[in-house]
């Protein structure tokens, strides 16, 4: 019987998985399992917790007198949480690295990631869906872009994806776009949504001083 593309992301993905949670000889058991947070990684969320505590010493050294630093404290707790998508992303290079795997991959792992400083560690739940309602999700789409030459997997295989962009998308784009520069001061033509898909140079560079 021959394997679809979606048993070969999960064939790969399984061994994966299996790799994560090796400990001495012991057979790895199934999901959920623990790992630890990469150090560069759990340096940012110690800076992310030490600002967020600094900003509530103040707003409590100063209450009694105005409530600039409480509202200040207030507005950074809300707007900053301790895992952010950069800590994610310093994780997925990290662990791409220690279990020699890529960024696509572990996107497609169930994972959550302790804000707890006495508790290190990435709890990994197993996979992810690879279809909802009979369509491909965007985890499954991007591994199976990065691996599918590599792996010889037949992308014709592929369901249609669960998430896809229509003209209006692509117009709201550009607006976004044109918003954020002229916010910035920048006085230069910014891209369209098809000339970053397509990795093109448009307009004037741009430098930020």
């Amino acid at each position: 019987m021959n394997l679809t593309i979606y048993d070969n992301m999960t064939e790969h993905l399984t061994l994966l998985l299996s790799n994560m949670n090796t400990v001495s000889n012991v057979e790895p058991a199934p999901p959920p399992f623990t790992i630890l947070i990469p150090t560069e990684v759990q340096d940012y969320l110690s800076t992310r917790r030490n600002a967020l505590s600094d900003a509530s010493v103040r707003a409590q050294d100063t209450v009694s007198t105005h409530l600039t630093w409480s509202q200040y404290h207030h507005q950074m707790s809300e707007q900053t949480p301790i895992i952010d998508m950069v800590a994610w992303e310093l994780a997925y290079k990290e662990l791409a690295t220690t279990y020699s795997t890529t960024v696509e991959a572990l996107n497609c792992i169930d994972m959550a990631m302790s804000s707890d400083p006495a508790k290190p560690y990435i709890k990994v739940k197993g996979l992810k869906p690879a279809l909802v309602e009979d369509k491909t999700t965007p985890e499954y789409i991007a591994l199976a872009n990065r691996l599918a030459e590599e792996l010889e997997w037949d992308l014709t295989e592929l369901r249609p994806p669960l998430v896809a962009l229509n003209l209006n998308d692509m117009s709201t784009f550009d607006d976004m776009v044109k918003h954020v520069f002229k916010d910035m001061g920048i006085d230069s033509t910014p891209p369209t949504f098809l000339e970053v898909v397509l990795d093109t140079q448009a307009g004037d560079d741009v430098t930020l001083a």
